[in-house]
């Protein structure tokens, strides 16, 4: 009779544990630092669009710009 008590009041501290687990989906967190919110902005989602390519092409020619220019001082 004791063993069957001990594992109800076992069984109860289990199901305690799990009762206290959060329910539902989890949180989606909000993107920090530069490149998360770049991306939440401009890749991800319904926010997809060409201007990442945009982007990184004037980057890019900014760059070889300025290399040029102080390549010939």
């Amino acid at each position: 009779a004791t063993a069957s008590a001990n594992e109800a009041a076992l069984m109860d501290r289990v199901v305690g544990v799990y009762q206290r687990f959060p329910k539902g989906p989890a949180p989606t967190p909000a993107p920090s630092g530069l490149w998360g919110r770049y991306r939440a902005k401009y890749v991800d989602g319904k926010n997809s669009s060409i201007a990442p390519l945009v982007h990184m092409l004037v980057v890019i020619g900014l760059f070889g710009y300025t290399n040029e220019y102080l390549g010939h001082l």
